[in-house]
């Protein structure tokens, strides 16, 4: 949100099932002074603004948790998991669990499965921290 009221006030309440024009109201704005000011504060419509946090929520969840599909989709707003991972896919360029997948093996001190020799510890690279 960087700042923005605006922009925060989305973030905040981007998981609930609200339409642009309820947004709109409990700001006490019409649905195109929000339009105007979310596409000054963040270069894009609302709705994408929304669907921005919503995944980029998702994410996170997918990387750190071993929380289900469906669970996630739910937690971020979406009651139908296979619409979801559609969205998810088209939007990320990847399926949900293939996301999953891919965060051990890219994410750097990712996850493993090997227990680390006391002999030669692993190393923390200045630029991770």
């Amino acid at each position: 949100a960087d700042g923005d009221p605006v922009l925060a006030a989305l973030a905040r309440d981007a998981f609930q099932p609200l339409s642009v024009a309820d947004h709109a109201a409990r700001h006490g704005m019409t649905p195109t002074e929000l339009r105007t000011a979310v596409r000054r504060a963040a270069g894009c419509s609302p709705k994408d603004y929304l669907l921005t946090v919503r995944l980029g929520r998702a994410k996170e969840l997918l990387a750190a948790t071993e929380l289900p599909v469906a669970a996630v989709a739910r937690r971020v707003g979406y009651d139908d998991p296979a619409y979801f991972s559609r969205l998810f896919t088209r939007r990320v360029g990847t399926a949900p669990i293939r996301f999953r997948e891919q965060q051990g093996r890219s994410v750097h001190g990712g996850w493993s499965n090997v227990v680390p020799d006391p002999e030669h510890p692993p190393t923390i690279h200045p630029r991770s921290v």
